[in-house]
């Protein structure tokens, strides 16, 4: 074999081998992440009304909306790369990057729970309905939650948020209920008290302890809906401790 011959080869495989790579990088979970919010953050594309529309917070919206569609399938090898952009300098693409995760499966919880306690108000406000989604697995959440349930100094979509989201973990939230049983008095947001109730009932016999509390709210509370709330838990605690 002459050399010209086995130099081809060798540069055949070569550049076969560096063909290969490219397509693993290309199809790598890290790769899409980068290029589909790469395509959220440009906009020499948008048009002049679509511009227009943007400044709106429509084309934005809808561009969110599908990069997460196209980035919540990729799974695990993409929570890195997307909990990592939730602290990018643009919104778009942190909007993009949060609403990802929050369709993502239990890999992304961890992102999320850290996601907590984010700055941009887009990323934290949709975090805790996102962990309520996932129910029993998100019970890793669950101190995270009633540390912001707890806050007075937190928003109240937040605290509300987060007492509705330990009820749709349910009873593996058990040791929310002190933290709900606080929530139930709470001076400063008096749509909380129905709200931890109803976290409580979904929690079951294990949220015993909140009884007394409960019953008081039923009795005495001057909100209708309150003392609605605070009955439906203890019919579902008492219940629940019967059945067992």
């Amino acid at each position: 074999m002459s050399r010209r011959k086995r130099w081809g080869i060798l540069i055949g495989a070569v550049l076969a081998a560096l063909a290969l790579a490219g397509v693993l990088v290309i199809r790598s979970a890290r790769f899409q992440v980068w290029s589909t919010l790469r395509r959220v953050r440009e906009s020499e594309h948008v048009t002049a009304p679509e511009r227009w529309l943007r400044d709106w917070g429509v084309v934005r919206q809808l561009e969110e909306r599908e990069a997460a569609a196209q980035l919540a399938p990729l799974g695990k090898g993409a929570v890195a790369p997307l909990a990592r952009a939730l602290d990018d300098e643009d919104s778009n693409v942190r909007a993009a990057a949060t609403l990802a995760l929050c369709d993502m499966s239990r890999p992304a919880i961890p992102a999320l729970i850290k996601a907590l306690k984010n700055k941009d108000p887009f990323v934290r406000y949709r975090v805790p309905p996102a962990l309520g989604e996932f129910g029993p697995a998100a019970k890793d959440a669950v101190p995270a939650l009633c540390r912001v349930l707890d806050d007075r100094t937190e928003h109240t979509i937040m605290r509300l948020t987060a007492a509705l989201a330990l009820g749709m973990i349910g009873p593996a939230a058990k040791d929310a209920v002190p933290a709900l049983v606080r929530a139930l008095s709470d001076p400063i947001i008096p749509e909380l008290h129905a709200t931890a109730a109803r976290a409580l009932g979904e929690i079951g016999p294990a949220a015993k302890e909140a009884v007394p509390a409960l019953k008081k709210l039923a009795q005495s509370d001057s909100d209708e809906r309150v003392r609605e709330a605070a009955a439906e838990a203890l019919w579902k605690i008492q219940l629940g401790q019967y059945e067992r």
